[in-house]
């Protein structure tokens, strides 16, 4: 069975974790002979993404008042939020006729935006609605409203980690939508995983050699890289050898100055540096000992998948799904949230005892080459889709 799909996503700023989940779906469910359409609201680095692939797209734009981003709509006024629900419904019906047009048959969604602007289409047309979650804010206050809207109105909700609904939902929500809640962790295509796979093996054995921590992600106090520039300062005294490579866009202009005004501070020029978004992930980390990620909350950050795939050893916060896929101390190490006594201890272990790093980077590559295929993520997607439609 095959036939065609729209996935949605509002694309905001950076070509980071969500819009790559989009194009390898896409890809994979071409791949499996399905038709999928992609629909936006802006020309983009996606949209330039997908006619590299020769993926069809949609682009619908966003009146003014939906144009915002970073949860911006939780703090608009009554009237506000008001005309903002007119104008939801008024892009539902734009949704409504790009499916018609191309006769869809499910409709996807990432993130809760994406569900609120498709939902009614989805009712409408009688077609399945999946809630592909992502990274979705604590359930509580006007959000605990939206995701209740998310919840009743989608045929499935897919996670990237078993754990991630009730740490999201909670109690009595969780179990009152619990049949609803799929995980699906998010696959790398082939070509990518070849490219991450190129790394060097860790060779880290003396303390003459760099020993590189990466991270990828935002700038911002969620992902909470503060937590990690400070362990590195209570290290370099110690290791000298020691350097930290922070890539990602900034999301919170004042988190990133208070960063960088402590890397200052505490003279830690030499040991730190901040290179903004760049697009050769790979490349940062073919040349790391370790991939570090302090975040206080995530869904299973794309990140992640792509560090096991290049073998890298992994120091991460236990949010979110990464415990689905981070055990630890067998496929890389977990650390309380805002602990840094525990984040130090561990990056020094890293440090002397390189060959117990390289096992655990083993470990990881393995559970990685199993289960965050994209195969065996195409599978799931597949079988998802084709039972959602038979039952329509």
């Amino acid at each position: 069975m095959s036939f065609n799909v729209l996935l949605y996503y509002p694309y905001n700023q950076n070509f980071t974790g969500g819009p790559r989940v989009v194009i390898n779906l896409a890809k994979v469910l071409t791949n499996r002979g399905f038709s999928p359409i992609v629909a936006t609201q802006k020309a983009s680095s996606l949209t330039d993404e997908l006619c590299k692939a020769n993926i069809r797209y949609e682009i619908i734009e966003f009146p003014e008042i939906l144009d915002v981003y970073g949860g911006k709509t939780l703090g608009y006024s009554f009237f506000q939020k008001l005309a903002s629900l007119r104008a939801i419904s008024e892009y539902n019906h734009a949704i409504e006729k790009v499916c018609m047009h191309h006769n869809v048959k499910a409709i996807w969604g990432r993130g809760i935006k994406s569900i609120l602007l498709t939902a009614k289409a989805a009712k409408q047309l009688s077609v399945p609605l999946v809630w592909d979650i992502g990274m979705e804010k604590e359930s509580k206050g006007f959000m605990r409203f939206l995701h209740w809207i998310g919840l009743t109105t989608s045929d499935i909700v897919v996670t990237e980690g078993k754990s991630q609904p009730e740490s999201i939902f909670k109690q009595p929500t969780y179990s009152i939508f619990r049949n609803k809640f799929k995980a699906i962790s998010p696959g790398i295509d082939s070509e990518r995983i070849a490219t991450l796979k190129q790394k060097k093996p860790n060779k880290y054995t003396s303390e003459h050699e760099k020993f590189r921590i990466v991270t990828v992600a935002t700038i911002s106090p969620r992902k909470n890289q503060l937590m990690l520039i400070e362990a590195v300062n209570n290290l370099c005294g110690k290791y000298p050898q020691i350097q930290l490579d922070l890539i990602g866009p900034s999301a919170d202009k004042d988190y990133l100055e208070q960063c960088k005004a402590y890397v200052e501070k505490n003279n830690l020029q030499d040991y730190i540096n901040f290179h903004g978004w760049q697009e050769d992930i790979p490349r940062y980390m073919k040349n790391a000992n370790v991939f570090a990620l302090t975040s206080k909350n995530e869904g299973i950050p794309y990140v992640i998948h792509e560090a096991m795939h290049a073998k890298l050893p992994i120091v991460a916060t236990p949010v979110g799904g990464i415990p689905d896929v981070i055990e630890h101390g067998h496929t890389g190490w977990l650390v309380k949230n805002n602990s840094k006594n525990e984040l130090i201890k561990i990056l020094e272990s890293c440090l002397v005892s390189p060959e117990k790093s390289a096992r655990l980077a083993d470990n990881a590559e393995k559970f990685a080459a199993q289960r965050l295929s994209s195969d065996f993520w195409a599978s799931s997607y597949v079988e998802l889709f084709e039972k959602l439609v038979a039952d329509s």
